[in-house]
């Protein structure tokens, strides 16, 4: 149980280390390290915002293994290795990815909302004049209706 905590415990520093310069948007668009999509890859802007994301979580995940290897080395003296210790250190791992892949996809996608809302202004500025041009015919109708 305290070879199992040293490990995860080594392993949520590591995560620490990796996580941090990603959250401080220091680490440049590279194919080796970092939060690497081909979205990421062309887009400098996509590339930083999902790796402050990405770094964040990879970060917390750290400073939670680590706490977990703490806390399960300490109860390693009191009670048997199970191995669940290893499981909740990748539960947290897997949450920490899974996270940062959710983020990542919403921000990109608002990013696509708000270039195409950019990209089109008449479509937004015209649908108000839709809507009075149909409010009047609605009134002409209901005016005609009651003249009958």
């Amino acid at each position: 149980m305290i070879i199992e905590a040293l490990a995860i415990a080594l392993m949520g520093l590591l995560l620490v280390g990796l996580g941090i310069p990603m959250y401080l948007e220091k680490v440049p668009p590279n194919r080796f390290y970092g939060f690497r999509t081909p979205l990421t890859l062309t887009n400098d802007e996509v590339w930083y915002a999902a790796n402050k994301l990405g770094g964040k979580s990879v970060t917390v995940a750290g400073v939670v293994m680590v706490v977990l290897a703490l806390v399960g080395g300490l109860l390693g003296f009191l009670m048997p290795p199970t191995g669940l210790l290893s499981l909740a250190a990748t539960g947290v791992l897997l949450v920490a990815v899974l996270h940062a892949f959710w983020g990542a996809s919403n921000y990109v996608a608002d990013r696509e909302a708000q270039a195409a809302v950019e990209s089109e202004p008449d479509a937004v500025e015209s649908e108000p004049d839709v809507s009075r041009e149909r409010d009047a015919a609605r009134r002409a109708q209901r005016a005609t209706e009651k003249e009958r």
